[in-house]
């Protein structure tokens, strides 16, 4: 099913006169300009039992783009690594997200296994290290282990709290969706449920999320009512970017710790002038 979604992208596209490849060249491209590069967040979550909640990658990417934007995350885990060197080789779950992250070892039916368990962290390796057990940083990997280990339960934390409000309010919004199955604790979400918490007292009506379709070179942009254009700041912790490609999310985060990520206006620009294909759904809207 994701194969037929990406041929139906690039039909469709062919059949407008455009070309794929060269739009997301294009897309790739801004986003290096902008010094962003994807990574991995994995998709099991955790609920409030501490059991785990597959296909959670919308809200895991989610979480670590904005505790990372608002600085809350302290591990070098969160340093961004090459995407493409941590997705090689790795087949996807039949339920969309990449089966890897049912951990090596683990039952792919779910079934808790807490040593393969044991913490299926963004990233299962640190950003090198020097021998004497310090990393590139200076910071000793005791001291690192624990920090992912604080990053871990944060992110974990935020982004069940993001799918309690969000899923809420696209079943106030549309009740017969759970009947069908289309919103659920194991269902994978989409970008779209963004449209039902725009104009909500929370968190996510202050947010612009930006989602890079890896498919169809697009970009949806989800901007809350409350969103901060005219604080520089805020509106740079506040604009989260996302990678999707069918099946799965991931953050888009700046490429080092010392590059900081695009305000909204910055990245809407960065794309006009790429000429990226962008959409931008306003919380503000009537």
């Amino acid at each position: 099913e994701l194969q037929e979604h990406r041929n139906l992208v690039r039909e469709l596209f062919q059949a407008h006169g455009a070309d794929v490849d060269s739009i997301l060249a294009k897309q790739t491209k801004t986003l290096e300009g902008l010094g962003l590069r994807p990574k991995e967040a994995g998709s099991l979550g955790r609920n409030e039992r501490d059991e785990v909640i597959r296909n959670s990658c919308f809200y895991l990417s989610l979480a670590v783009s904005y505790l990372s934007g608002i600085g809350a995350l302290a591990s070098s885990d969160y340093n961004p690594t090459d995407e493409t060197e941590e997705r090689k080789g790795k087949g996807k779950g039949k339920d969309g997200d990449d089966e890897r992250d049912a951990g090596e070892g683990e039952k792919k039916d779910g079934a808790d296994d807490p040593a393969a368990e044991s913490e299926r962290r963004p990233s299962d390796e640190t950003d090198g290290g020097g021998g004497d057990g310090s990393g590139d940083d200076g910071m000793d990997d005791d001291t690192d282990a624990l920090l992912k280990e604080a990053d871990e339960a944060l992110i974990h934390n935020t982004a069940l709290q993001l799918k309690r409000i969000i899923e809420a309010a696209v079943v106030a919004a549309h009740p017969e969706w759970a009947e069908r199955g289309l919103v659920g604790e194991e269902v994978q979400a989409f970008s779209d449920f963004l449209v039902y918490v725009l104009d909500s007292p929370t968190l996510v009506s202050e947010w612009a999320v930006a989602v890079f379709d890896a498919a169809s070179g697009f970009v949806d942009v989800y901007k809350g009512k409350s969103f901060p254009e005219d604080d520089d700041d805020w509106a740079r912790s506040n604009t989260l970017t996302l990678r999707y490609e069918p099946g799965h999310y991931q953050p888009i985060l700046p490429v080092s710790t010392d590059k900081s990520r695009p305000a909204l206006g910055d990245l809407l620009e960065a794309l006009t002038e790429a000429e990226v294909i962008y959409v931008v759904t306003d919380g503000k809207a009537d």
